[in-house]
């Protein structure tokens, strides 16, 4: 079957704004779909970010407190060996 109804200018027309807005309406409904997927990562990113500042944190405490602790074993290795030297310095009197 033939359709005979003639297509005109205005059909046409009113046709292509048609397409125009539905366009329209997924670009915009895409958008806001984007923006609030990007509001969520950029959520989580700052939990993340936030973590990892808690982290570095604790992570130069336990430097300071290891740095700490090898100054004093340094200092515990020379007493030692000044003690032993001591000791071997008295025997020969």
């Amino acid at each position: 079957m033939k359709n005979n109804k003639e297509i005109t200018n205005r059909d046409l027309a009113e046709s292509i704004e048609d397409l125009a807005r539905m366009t329209q309406k997924g670009f915009v409904e895409m958008k806001e779909y984007i923006d609030k997927r990007f509001e969520t990562v950029d959520k989580r990113f700052e939990t993340v970010d936030k973590r990892f500042e808690k982290i570095e944190k604790k992570l130069n405490k336990m430097d300071d407190k290891l740095d700490k602790k090898a100054n004093d074993v340094d200092v515990f290795s020379l007493r030692h060996r000044v003690e032993d030297l001591e000791l071997k310095a008295s025997w020969g009197k």
